[in-house]
């Protein structure tokens, strides 16, 4: 369900095969996601091989609507994968 007392975020990667990878996390009101947004403050740093990252929100009053997903992209590299868990608490 829907939140406003704000979230957390851990991303652990295993494995980057080339390039860098942004990850980011989305939210929507609807399970079709067709009203999606950013979530104002979580873009993880850029990686570039193993590393894990934990980001927050700004505020304890910070809201996060119903559905969230990540969205994984890549620069460079030559057929770039990733391999990542990814997870997420609404406080």
């Amino acid at each position: 369900s829907a939140t406003t007392t704000g979230w957390h975020a851990n991303l652990h990667v295993t494995a980057v095969s080339s390039g860098t990878w942004t990850i980011k996390l989305v939210d929507a009101s609807a399970s079709n996601f067709s009203d999606v947004a950013d979530v104002t403050g979580g873009a993880f740093t850029a990686a570039t091989g193993v590393t894990s990252q934990r980001i927050s929100s700004a505020l304890p009053t910070t809201a996060l609507r119903r559905y969230v997903r990540y969205v994984a992209t890549a620069v460079g590299g030559s057929s770039p994968t990733i391999t990542f868990g990814l997870s997420i608490a609404r406080n």
